[in-house]
């Protein structure tokens, strides 16, 4: 009985959101740095791979996750102000699709990580949750 209610557990809590903070961000100060969420359903919390979800796999090169879901990837990050690369996967059942985009992310705001799905195609791209606005591109397209 302890060994199925330890899985259910476990299963319950891999479902749950995850923030990861940049080092030298000060939660503190909500005006000091941005927030960048991703676009996740979280309709199931046991059978979680029934939802669409979009967790974030790095940030600026430093991997997040790590294999086999040993740590959640997050699907929130509060981070430094500046431009940021963040390598996401969306994930649906038994199937996945990696993507990667960049963000010139300014104090005080909040960003959306949004997906669209046509057919077998992922779509990644970011907007400003404030004006709605798409900013940022798809990996390689930074400003140097």
């Amino acid at each position: 009985m302890k060994k199925i209610f330890g899985a259910v557990l476990i299963l319950g809590l891999s479902g749950c959101a995850s923030t990861h903070v940049q080092k030298g961000v000060d939660v503190t100060k909500e005006s000091s740095f941005a927030v960048i969420k991703t676009e996740t359903e979280k309709e199931h919390t046991l059978l979680t791979g029934l939802d669409q979800r979009v967790v974030i796999k790095s940030l600026n090169g430093e991997m997040l996750a790590l294999p086999g879901n040993i740590s959640p990837a997050p699907d929130v990050l509060n981070v430094n102000k500046g431009v940021h690369t963040i390598e996401v996967q969306y994930r649906h059942k038994n199937t996945f699709a990696n993507g990667c985009v960049w963000v010139d992310a300014k104090a005080g705001s909040s960003y959306l990580i949004r997906r669209k799905v046509v057919d077998y195609a992922v779509t990644f791209w970011i907007e400003n949750t404030d004006t709605n606005e798409v900013v940022g591109g798809i990996c390689g397209t930074e400003p140097k």
